[in-house]
């Protein structure tokens, strides 16, 4: 891989040394300049502290070249079998066929295992569906709905919380993941939002083309509780943790938010291109416009 100096430390592929002061170099990201001294562990700080998320998705780009680069040469090599095969990285990848067509319906996709019966599929679709915490389950709404069946059986609330809405989402989970997969390009939107009691929560959902289709399929990647500061490096911390889990980091391409300042220095930090969002924008430009 070209990008990277040979017998040379990473940081002087985001430094540029100074012609008129050995001792000092310029960030090429930020444009700032810091000390050398007689080494580069002070520009590597800086890197890690305002740089982490764009040293990470080079990372992983470079290994991804690195792959592709030991699986053509591994090709090219004369007298093996592997030569004359055709090399197919995805073959072993499940298609999904009927999830994208869901994905952006009102109703909460949920995947279980083919072996169990329609009748008790539903039943858990009702369960995860149609209330969400546990304590609701006893409602007179959830008896009408297995009226349809006398003899099934209500599973308890532990059932319910450790076994059947954890494997429905790891299966969920695993079909997302094979359409994120197989795109090249990923806008994100995220937004911080406040519950009835309070707390803080996190949402983050990805916009994409699958591979070889025209219709933009919209997945909600997360929603998690914020409890820690909303600060502008914690922010960017989550966010890079999250889109590394999904193997997505250096596919993202923007990152729509509102204008929130906090918000906007997380995607600065990540080094990703920052998008206002415009509904917002133009709610809170009418809002101050009535106001004077």
């Amino acid at each position: 891989m070209s990008w990277l100096k040979k017998n040379s430390s990473v940081v002087w592929n985001y430094f540029i040394n100074d012609v008129n002061n050995s001792n000092e170099a310029h960030c090429s990201l930020c444009k700032k300049t810091y000390q050398r001294s007689s080494g580069t562990s002070n520009l590597m700080e800086h890197l890690k502290r305002k740089h982490m998320t764009r040293l990470e998705r080079d990372n992983i780009i470079q290994a991804k070249e690195k792959d592709q680069n030991e699986i053509q040469n591994s090709i090219n090599i004369p007298g093996t079998s592997r030569a004359s095969q055709p090399h197919d990285t995805l073959s072993t990848v499940p298609v999904v066929t009927n999830l994208t067509n869901k994905i952006n319906s009102n109703e909460t996709t949920i995947a279980t295992t083919a072996s169990e019966p329609p009748l008790k599929r539903q039943k858990q679709l009702v369960l995860s569906n149609r209330f969400g915490a546990p304590s609701e389950l006893q409602i007179k709404a959830f008896y009408e709905a297995i009226i349809l069946d006398s003899r099934y059986t209500i599973p308890s609330r532990r059932a319910l919380g450790r076994t059947i809405i954890p494997n429905m989402y790891t299966n969920v989970r695993n079909k997302v993941q094979t359409l994120l997969n197989d795109t090249s390009y990923i806008a994100i939107t995220t937004d911080i939002w406040t519950s009835i009691n309070t707390d803080s929560f996190k949402t983050m959902t990805a916009h994409f083309f699958p591979k070889g289709q025209s219709k933009l399929k919209t997945v909600v990647m997360y929603t998690k509780n914020l409890e820690h500061s909303h600060t502008g490096a914690h922010l960017a911390q989550i966010m890079t943790s999250e889109l590394n889990s999904w193997g997505i980091l250096d596919k993202v391409v923007g990152i729509v938010t509102d204008g929130g300042s906090n918000i906007k220095s997380a995607v600065r930090l990540m080094d990703i291109q920052h998008i206002p969002c415009r509904p917002q924008t133009k709610s809170y430009s009418s809002t101050s416009s009535i106001s004077q």
